[in-house]
């Protein structure tokens, strides 16, 4: 193939145009595709490693919440740089610490050095996905192909979520665990094949303003997630939990102060000045506190005496309803009545499905809950597709890469404070060690119950999503927030 040479300005109707742009997002889902690998496969593996490590249940939950912390830490500089010194470099630039990563994991000897791999490897994940999203905005005209884009973008997720886990699951029953991640390095060695026979966009280079300041809202946001975190699972006034606090508070104000005096700062506050941008990437962020399956499995695994492996299958028609919600569906809603409205439907089919949990009981049977995550898997991958979709449409002329950041920030948010507060629901209700007969095994009734909960506290956040998607559209709508693109 060809290399593909950037451009928004081309006719959407030339034939060689149209092959330029088909190549393009397939290169796109496939680096995205090998960004979701780690976070499709790390749960599946924990079990394992455990084992095998001498691990305990707090150092697992740490190894889980690595990758989203670095994901925070990292995600406004990638944003500034892929618009300053080259998307395809940052790409490139990328697949060093992912294969790294993978590797100090693969061969990790202790907990240390497995947190390193995990942070090396979030890091460079969240580069691929933001700069990957910057560029379809950047780089694919209005209309019918955009939508295409964006919608082929969103299938990745699930449909590697569909595979990976099986996967994962087949391999730890048949081989050491160490093999998922030196897997995870092979993989990683397509991306920058990929990118430089696939993407190209010469004389992108410029000069590389300050980085003080998207580092320290980097390490901002990681702090408050971190102080968040410790105050669940110690006390809102331990020392861990104060000390992170601390970092935030002084990472803040340190970061307005740059903002407040440099000239050339490299964090643009812009896009933060449309509300109805506030609004979309507070839809964003609720959309992924709600869209997690971390219930699912505990259900799967728990209540119904499920292997990995046989969760993993059994979590197969939730991830192809993934696939067909990000792809088909939703594709078909904002190609038949607009962003707006495909949006408005999606999520309050998406509030309604997690209301399906309310039924569930000890005595349910599995039929019940693979049904119900997969309406809920669905219309809450459907939503996201849109939802980003409406994101990147209100980006303005030349803060494409700067608006996917604070995208990619606010679902890493988003994510971290899902796991946050269904974890303390699942955690206050469910896992009552206490009532199970081995003292390691939750009570079938609290683990039902806890299924509930989940199910309206998902249906809640996704309610006021839909709330925020719907503001953000009447004010798209009334013209009070100009854009350069149409939502």
């Amino acid at each position: 193939m060809d290399r593909v040479t950037l451009t928004s300005h081309a006719n959407e109707s030339d034939p060689a145009v149209n092959a330029d742009h088909k190549r393009l997002v397939f290169a796109l889902c496939v680096i995205v595709g090998i960004s979701f690998v780690v976070g499709a496969s790390l749960n599946f593996m924990l079990t394992p490693m455990l084992d095998d490590l001498g691990l305990t249940e707090a150092q697992a939950g740490t190894a889980l919440a690595i990758p989203s912390i670095a994901s925070l830490l990292i995600v406004f500089v990638v944003g500034r740089l892929g618009d300053r010194i080259g998307h395809r470099r940052v790409l490139v630039a990328a697949s060093v610490p992912f294969i790294a990563g993978s590797v100090l994991v693969a061969c990790a000897p202790g907990m240390a050095i497995v947190s390193l791999g995990l942070l090396l490897t979030g890091a460079a994940a969240t580069a691929m996905q933001i700069v990957a999203l910057g560029l379809l905005q950047k780089s694919i005209p209005e209309g019918r192909a955009r939508v295409s884009a964006f919608t082929s973008y969103g299938m990745m997720f699930p449909a590697v979520y569909l595979a990976v886990p099986v996967l994962t699951g087949c391999l730890v029953g048949v081989a050491p665990w160490r093999i998922v991640p030196a897997l995870w390095a092979i993989i990683g060695l397509a991306l920058p094949v990929v990118t430089l026979r696939l993407i190209d966009r010469p004389g992108e280079a410029s000069r590389v303003g300050e980085l003080w300041t998207p580092i320290l809202a980097g390490v901002a946001l990681a702090g408050a997630v971190q102080a968040i975190n410790s105050g669940n699972d110690n006390s809102w006034t331990s020392p861990q939990t104060l000390a992170w606090t601390l970092v935030a508070l002084i990472s803040i104000g340190a970061c307005a102060l740059l903002v407040k005096s440099s000239r050339r700062t490299s964090l643009s506050l812009t896009p933060l000045r449309s509300p109805m941008m506030l609004l979309l990437l507070a839809g964003v962020a609720l959309v992924a506190m709600a869209n997690t399956l971390t219930y699912v499995m505990i259900g799967l695994e728990y209540l119904y005496g499920m292997s990995v492996l046989g969760a993993a299958l059994y979590l197969v028609p939730a991830q192809a309803a993934a696939v067909v919600g990000s792809k088909v569906v939703a594709s078909w809603l904002m190609r038949r009545s607009g962003t707006a409205r495909a949006g408005q439907v999606m999520l309050a089919g998406f509030t309604l499905s997690l209301l399906t949990l309310v039924v569930m009981s000890e005595s349910a049977p599995v039929a019940l809950l693979v049904v119900s995550s997969s309406l809920f898997s669905l219309f809450g991958f459907g939503s996201i597709t849109i939802v980003n979709a409406a994101v990147m449409a209100g980006s303005q002329t030349g803060q494409s890469a700067m608006v996917s950041a604070y995208r990619g920030a606010a679902s890493s948010l988003g994510t971290s404070l899902g796991v946050v507060i269904l974890g303390a629901a699942i955690s206050t209700v469910v896992l009552d060690f206490s009532t199970a007969a081995d003292g390691q095994t939750p009570d079938p009734a609290a683990l039902a119950d806890g299924l509930q909960t989940n199910g309206v506290v998902g249906a809640i956040i996704a309610a006021i999503a839909w709330i925020a998607f719907t503001l953000a559209a009447r004010r798209r709508t009334s013209g009070r927030t100009p854009t350069g693109t149409n939502a």
